[in-house]
């Protein structure tokens, strides 16, 4: 009678290694996805939030107030309560490796005027993308300064 000992092979245990390398590299690539997607999803909303606050601005205040791109589409500045070089100004910085485009240009400004906050600009389409293909257009309304995702 032969005697077998007990476990595993070599070779066994190195297919259980693989496939587990195999499923391993699977999550880790749609995790990464999910992280890229919730961080345009984050800026989009903050983007959109501020959009409306300087219309708000615009109304309450009844001064012009801007919206503009800096840091070639890095971040923006709010001026809320004018649109002089002397008027205050917001900055705000958006996500590392998240870009932002008024028209396709990392260059540019919307302006809401006063007393009704109607906006000025002539491309109203802002787009939010990374580094990795993900992209989020979204369009500002004219003559109401809605922004439509």
């Amino acid at each position: 009678m032969r005697w077998r000992s007990q476990g595993f092979t070599l070779i066994e245990l190195l297919v259980i290694i693989f496939v587990i390398g195999i499923l391993f590299a699977v999550i880790i690539t749609n995790v990464r996805g999910e992280i890229v997607s919730n961080q345009i999803r984050s800026a989009t909303s903050q983007i959109a939030l501020d959009l409306e606050r300087v219309r708000g601005a615009s109304i309450k205040t009844s001064k012009d107030s801007s919206f503009t791109l800096a840091n070639n589409g890095g971040g923006y500045d709010l001026r809320v309560s004018g649109v002089q070089s002397t008027d205050p100004v917001t900055s705000i910085a958006i996500p590392d490796n998240v870009i932002l485009q008024i028209g396709g240009s990392t260059v540019g400004s919307l302006t809401y005027g006063a007393p009704y906050g109607d906006l000025s600009a002539t491309n109203r389409t802002l787009t939010v993308s990374k580094s990795g293909g993900k992209t989020q257009i979204f369009y500002v309304v004219g003559v109401t300064g809605k922004v439509i995702r």
